[in-house]
């Protein structure tokens, strides 16, 4: 019995390893993609608190100081933001707020903020460039 299986087993086992390799090959793709696309989210997302800090900075700023300064741009432990401000209608401040997170994600805000009423009226996430 042992006389007439000549390689059998081997072709087997060649088989079976090539079937794991390919499966082990899928598996590190899938893997490095992932880890991929997590790492481009968290950076989407600290765009996003520094482009949301930048407007409270703009806010304090504001109220401790008032004196119309047009903008500043401030390093952050996350990144870097850079707000733009406006006064519109001697009522409202116009806060235009972008996060920024090396190499290149951005994040965008556009706040109206009621001086009178010292409070926030319009929160949007902005597209383009501005």
């Amino acid at each position: 019995m042992v006389k007439n299986e000549k390689g059998t087993v081997l072709f087997f086992v060649l088989f079976l390893s090539t079937l794991i390799m390919i499966q082990l090959t899928g598996s590190m793709t899938f893997l490095v993609n992932t880890r991929t696309v997590m790492v481009n989210d968290m950076k989407k997302l600290q765009a996003r608190s520094c482009a949301e800090a930048g407007v409270w900075l703009a806010i304090e700023k504001w109220e401790n100081e008032a004196d119309g300064q047009l903008g500043f741009i401030a390093s952050l432990s996350e990144g870097i933001t850079s707000v733009s401000l406006r006064v519109r209608d001697d009522q409202y401040l116009e806060i235009r707020s972008e996060g920024r997170v090396p190499p290149y994600y951005r994040d965008r805000l556009l706040v109206y903020y009621d001086i009178e009423n010292q409070k926030i009226t319009k929160w949007n996430r902005e597209r383009g460039n501005f």
